[in-house]
């Protein structure tokens, strides 16, 4: 790659490059010095042709505006007044995290509307200042409700104010200087080497601010490098050992460098090893806070306290106390003590295996191709790397012969929100959304061994990323990253240095994207709402320290009517821009010899109104065929020919909206496509043949899933009112069944027959187990059903409702029928947890405010006195609290709750899935204070659903904003992969 002076050129299809004098410098020969050229006056109206947009200014980011949030339905709720701001919510992700723990509601805050309009909101700049919004778990707003006259008061206890503070003793009440603003406080970025096997190499983000202690550090590092790291060492001779965290941004803050070993060993033996052809990079997660050990010379601060009344000396009250969402909760236990009751680390852990499903991102590119044949995409914090093999019968439909891979890269610990793949085809570059614990950033790793590369942006995107782009005419030495910031920072990258060149603000307006021109890389464009911005470069590597970009203002105008969103782009083989729009146009941009892009009328208009729906995706073939995606509509057009119509096929409505366009060869002309859909299907086929699922799942958040009592499969339902049997062997679809309303819960029988599904209009559906088939309906309900439970018997099935009741269903005609009996009452808000005693007599159940009731089901009566079952055998421990589940509470940070929990069949480890997107696994029980853990973190928020399978050799979650599934292998902890 040559470093060059980033101008316009002639021969702009060649790097024409001459030697300076500064030594190892060349950069891009210098234009013909024409009379033209050189005339000043000329030089003016060049310059006359750009504008500047101006700098990022972080005062402009941190401006709040005040709005109160009320409850949707809920005239009680009194409301919540916060400032909004970039520099608090650096995206809309993050503020619905927030509000989930501020607001309590069914399945988490999900959406935002306004007052009183009803307006959904979907971007933190969209909020106005003293405005009143609801939010809301589910897209329905009940915006006739008087919100805000509630006469709830607040209790206060404060004393009186002393008065004023004098001026000679104000030092006093200041707080000290802020660490964080040492410059030692700044993350960096390490690479680390597996010290037996060189080729192992990984850059590890190094954040001071961390929780996580020096000896968690070195496990992340272990899983990352395929080895039980016991020491790490600088990579540069004399080869010194690192002792402490603080030594890494003190002492050896120049080294860039570590080398990591095992135990007993050291740098010296590096010669002593013999290198491996195996060069499998280990498929192990980031696990996150991995200890919770009290044990830590520096403990990090925990929010939730615990303490426990439980004594030798008192016989009358030996409950245990533990703070649960900001309430005392007090639990008994058992009247013998746990013997393995402890707070030690389990020796399992967890190893992602597979990943199920497909999620297609509205605003932006998830599905690529590789030269492998591999289909790459993101899901949650994974990058999935696909490997369809083909049947040799001639039914491909067929899935029985088929035996599909997946490769995993786990660099990221949020969520990814864009992906590009390079144009040598070698490497990928995915950014990751900024989280509370981790920082947005962009990774670049080889698609080969999925070693990172390199990793750039920390610290400096704040906000989000919405879009990268490799350049294409310098083959990837580039990228352009679009942030998510309140004025969309575009900047451009020189990755392979971890340099920046330039960056400008673009737009107030919704960017979609931003990329480079095809044929030059001086010229960028963004495109989003109401604009396609053409961009120009202007930068010198040799004299300019950071490059200027700035706005063509001749290019990109519309005539006539604009667009409300310029949705996709491509480029054609003539130079031209192709723009799809959300009134379903495609556009033609033809440049002159100036660079500048205007609208080619009799291009144009052949694809005016060329789809019903926005035209989603754009994509130019080989052969210089253009396809384009709109809706459930994929058409063809011959490029070549003035865009003439060549073909069009109509996608079954149940496979949703087109979203992606790719080739399976972009190398080859034989018409084959991977289509990727707004429900969640990667299709495959051409417009001459049928399309065929390849990839497909469920197209909305999953809340629920249940494990099959003796086969190596699981269920789940979602609000795309689709029930699914998935296989962990196959990792396929076994059956999926339709049920007409949308699922929120479900359970299977212990004998494995049947599966009740619970659903948003309170009914529930009894289906068959073994093919999907309908059994029965019963109508239970007005409210929503939250959970639902079969007891261990199989007779009878316990039921919460969103109203707060509990119902107990006796199974009639051996399963074909279900009578509900009386409802208990008892919960003041809606249920969220069911378990059965093992011997199908009494029920324990939980709320949305964490309360435990106890309940007789024979007498139908709720027991008060929580004692009575202090010793009962639960079948399955799947409440969120309890004496067992006290441990993880007081592992949880303030404003975090626990919204799963599940035990191992068995009862020797504890699985938790929390608010944060983290998933741990305790031993069992687990009642002691702050006990150690394993965790993997996948999702940037909710995580849904966990449960162990039947033989609790493997877990599966679900969660975030993706409606995917996790597979995860329990393995042992001390035996690399």
């Amino acid at each position: 790659m040559y470093r060059a002076r980033l101008t316009d050129s002639e021969n702009w299809s060649e790097l024409q490059v001459v030697h300076s004098d500064d030594e190892d410098v060349v950069y891009q020969e210098q234009r013909p010095a024409t009379e033209v050229y050189m005339s000043q006056n000329h030089a003016q109206n060049e310059m006359k042709r750009y504008e500047t947009v101006g700098g990022t200014k972080k005062e402009d980011l941190k401006k709040g505006r005040r709005v109160t949030f009320f409850r949707n339905g809920d005239t009680n709720f009194r409301g919540i007044s916060i400032s909004i701001s970039q520099n608090d919510f650096r995206n809309f992700e993050t503020l619905l995290v927030f509000l989930n723990g501020k607001i309590p509601t069914t399945a988490g805050v999900r959406y935002v509307f306004s007052l009183p309009d009803g307006k959904e909101i979907k971007s933190v700049t969209e909020f106005k200042h003293g405005k009143a919004y609801l939010a809301s778990s589910v897209k329905k707003p009940n915006i006739k409700l008087p919100y805000g006259y509630s006469r709830e008061t607040d209790w206060t206890s404060a004393r009186p104010s002393p008065g004023k503070v004098r001026k000679d003793e104000v030092h006093l009440f200041k707080r000290p200087t802020s660490p964080t603003s040492s410059p030692t406080r700044k993350a960096r970025v390490i690479t680390v080497e597996n010290n037996a096997r060189k080729e192992l190499k990984e850059k590890v983000i190094i954040d001071p601010q961390t929780k996580q202690n020096f000896e968690d550090i070195l496990c992340i590092i272990g899983d990352l490098i395929n080895m039980n790291v016991d020491s790490l060492y600088t990579r540069r001779k004399p080869f010194r050992k690192v002792v402490s965290f603080s030594q890494l941004f003190r002492e050896f803050k120049n080294h860039d460098m570590f080398i990591a070993c095992q135990e007993g060993e050291d740098p010296t033996d590096r010669n002593s090893y013999h290198g491996s052809n195996n060069s499998d990079k280990l498929q192990s997660i980031d696990e996150l806070n991995m200890s919770g050990s009290s044990n830590s010379d520096s403990p990090p601060p925990m929010e939730n306290g615990f303490s426990t009344s439980r004594s030798d000396n008192n016989l009358e009250d030996d409950s245990a106390s533990v703070l649960i969402n900001g309430k005392i909760r007090r639990y008994y236990p058992p009247s013998m003590s746990y013997p393995d009751d402890e707070a030690g680390k389990p020796d399992r852990k967890l190893k992602l295996e597979w990943i199920y499903g497909y999620h297609a991102k509205e605003n932006s590119s998830n599905l690529f191709v590789l030269s492998s044949g591999e289909i790459a995409y993101a899901v949650a914090s994974v990058v999935v790397l696909y490997k369809y093999i083909r049947n040799k019968d001639k039914d491909r439909d067929s899935v029985k012969d088929r035996e599909d891979t997946q490769r995993l890269y786990l660099g990221h610990t949020e969520e990814v929100t864009s992906m590009a793949l390079n144009p040598t085809n070698k490497s990928i570059a995915s950014a990751q959304m900024a989280g509370k614990e981790n920082k947005a950033h962009i990774r670049v790793w080889d698609c080969k061994t999925l070693t990172t590369l390199n990793v750039i942006g920390v610290g400096f995107f704040d906000s989000g990323i919405l879009s990268i782009n490799f350049s294409q005419q310098s083959n990837g030495s580039f990228l352009c990253v679009m942030d998510n910031a309140e004025k969309h920072v575009l900047s451009i990258w020189d990755w392979q240095k971890e340099r920046m060149v330039a960056k400008t603000t673009t737009s107030n307006l919704a960017v979609k994207a931003a990329c480079f021109y095809k044929y030059n890389d001086t010229i960028l464009i963004t495109y989003g709402q109401q604009h396609v911005y053409f961009w120009k470069l202007f930068w010198d590597p040799v004299r300019d320290k950071e490059g200027r970009i700035m706005r063509d203002k001749r290019s990109g105008l519309f005539l006539g009517d604009i667009p409300n969103e310029v949705c996709s782009l491509a480029f054609s083989a003539k130079g031209d821009v192709l723009t799809g729009d959300s009134s379903g146009t495609i556009t033609v941009w033809s440049p002159d010899v100036e660079y500048i892009f205007s609208i080619n009328l009799d291009l144009s208009e052949t694809m005016k109104n060329a789809h019903k729906h926005p035209v989603s995706s754009l994509y130019m073939l080989m052969d210089n065929t253009l396809m384009t995606g709109g809706g459930l509509e994929i058409r063809a057009w011959d490029s070549i020919n003035g865009y003439r119509p060549a073909n069009a096929r109509v996608l079954p409505e149940a496979t949703g909206h087109v979203r992606t366009i790719i080739p399976q060869n972009s190398a080859s002309a034989d018409g084959r496509l991977y289509i990727g859909t707004s429900k969640g299907y990667v299709l495959d086929g051409s417009l001459q043949d049928k399309f065929r699922f390849l990839i497909q799942g469920h197209s909305e958040e999953i809340w629920a899933i249940a494990p099959h009592p003796n086969e190596s499969a699981f269920f789940t339902t979602s609000f795309d009112k689709m029930v699914i049997k998935w296989s962990t062997t196959r990792h396929k679809i076994i059956w999926k069944s339709q049920i007409g309303k949308p699922g929120c819960c479900l359970s299977a029988d212990l004998k494995g027959r049947q599966i009740a599904v619970g659903t948003q209009t309170g009914n529930i559906e009894i289906l068959n187990a073994h093919n999907g088939m309908h059994v029965a309906s019963i109508e239970v309900s007005k409210y929503r059903i939250d959970c639902i439970s079969f007891s261990p018997d199989s007779t009878m099935i316990a039921v919460g409702s969103h109203d707060g009741l509990l119902q107990i269903l006796d199974a009639q005609d051996g399963g074909k029928g279900y009578s509900p009996s009386r409802p208990l009452k008892g919960h003041p808000t809606f249920v969220t947890h069911i378990d059965w005693s093992g011997d199908s007599k009494y029920i324990q159940s939980t709320d949305g405010q964490y309360n435990m009731i106890n309940w007789d089901v024979e007498k139908k009566l709720r027991i008060s006195d929580p004692r009575v079952l202090r010793d009962a055998d639960w079948h399955i421990y799947s409440c969120t609290t309890g004496y067992p589940v006290i441990g993880p509470w007081t592992n949880m940070e303030n404003g975090t709750q626990l919204n799963a929990v599940h035990r191992s069949n068995y009862r020797d480890f504890l699985l938790t899935g929390d608010s944060r997107g983290r998933v741990r696994l305790y031993k069992y029980p687990c009642a002691a204070t702050k006990p150690e853990y394993r965790g993997v973190k996948l999702y940037s928020n909710d995580v849904t659903a966990a449960n162990f399978l039947y033989d609790d050799m493997n877990v599966i979650t679900s969660g975030g904003m993706s409606p995917v599934l996790a597979l995860w292998a329990v393995v042992d902890a001390f035996v690399s992969s």
